[in-house]
């Protein structure tokens, strides 16, 4: 069976009645109130606790691409590792800044560094510390975390002592200091 529209106008209109949506379900932080046939979706964040470990690659936000308009799903991990920044030492020490994710030690005259590491707390994710000159034997690179931090929660500083060796700081968030 076939149907046949003829359209004399150059404008159609349809007037209808939307049954959308035929079904909402609230749950934990999520509120959805009705007023006036609008539905607004609420979230109370008392409901949500902070999430001390978890894998970085695995937690997706959804971002708008201004220049397309595209939407799309980016990892945390991508997003901490867009933002970080990082600091090749030729002379002196090292202050990490909270967004350096990298700190290349890359001495043109050998002699022992010393790294001092922002508060935890307020490191913008890892920063991995690298002899790259090759000399950490004999010119070592003392890493010291923020005030009375520490490492693993008992080190007060970590030395690095092998030539081109490499060690990754990973902040604790609630300010107890780096795991390595």
């Amino acid at each position: 069976m076939s149907y046949r529209l003829k359209i004399e106008r150059s404008a159609l209109k349809l007037r209808v009645t939307p049954r959308i949506p035929s079904e909402l379900h609230d749950g934990v932080g999520i509120t959805i109130t009705k007023t006036n046939n609008v539905y607004t979706p609420n979230l109370d964040y008392s409901n949500f606790s902070e999430l001390f470990a978890f894998d970085a690659s695995q937690k997706l936000f959804l971002v708008i691409d201004r220049t397309t308009d595209a939407w799309g799903l980016v990892s945390f991990a991508s997003l901490i590792s867009a933002g970080q920044t990082y600091q090749v030492i030729t002379t002196g020490n090292c202050t990490v800044q909270p967004n350096d994710g990298l700190i290349i030690v890359n001495k043109t005259v050998g002699a022992a560094t010393a790294v001092t590491l922002p508060a935890s707390a307020l490191k913008v994710g890892k920063v991995k510390i690298v002899d790259f000159k090759g000399d950490a034997g004999t010119n070592n690179i003392t890493v010291t975390p923020a005030g009375v931090e520490k490492f693993n929660g008992a080190q007060a500083t970590w030395i690095i002592s092998g030539d081109g060796a490499s060690v990754v700081f990973d902040p604790i968030p609630s300010g107890l200091g780096y795991a390595v």
